[in-house]
């Protein structure tokens, strides 16, 4: 038992520790002036879906908003999509389901 509550924090801690690095390695990736655009709309909805979403949902939502952006200006229509997607979701956690529809639609 003491094994597996030990296997079970060890995991917990790498897990957290991994996710920040992750999490700069994309804002790296999106200030990036080498990269393409595309890779950085997908870089910055990560952010926001995977990194803010649930601890801070006002970042997810300017985060997505600067993907939706950028994928505006180079007519990337999934980068759109996935951005709006990540506003409306960052609308339900903090206030409910009526302010997410037309994120949704």
């Amino acid at each position: 038992m003491k094994k597996t509550t030990l296997f079970l924090l060890l995991f917990i801690l790498t897990t957290g520790l991994t996710a920040n690095i992750n999490i700069d390695s994309l804002f790296a990736i999106s200030q990036d002036k080498g990269i393409p655009d595309t890779l950085k709309v997908k870089a910055l909805n990560s952010i926001a879906f995977d990194g803010f979403l649930y601890s801070n949902p006002d970042s997810t939502f300017k985060i997505a908003q600067q993907a939706f952006d950028l994928a505006k200006a180079i007519n990337y229509d999934n980068g759109m999509a996935s951005a709006l997607k990540n506003q409306a979701d960052s609308y339900l956690v903090r206030t409910g389901y009526e302010e997410t529809i037309p994120y949704y639609r």
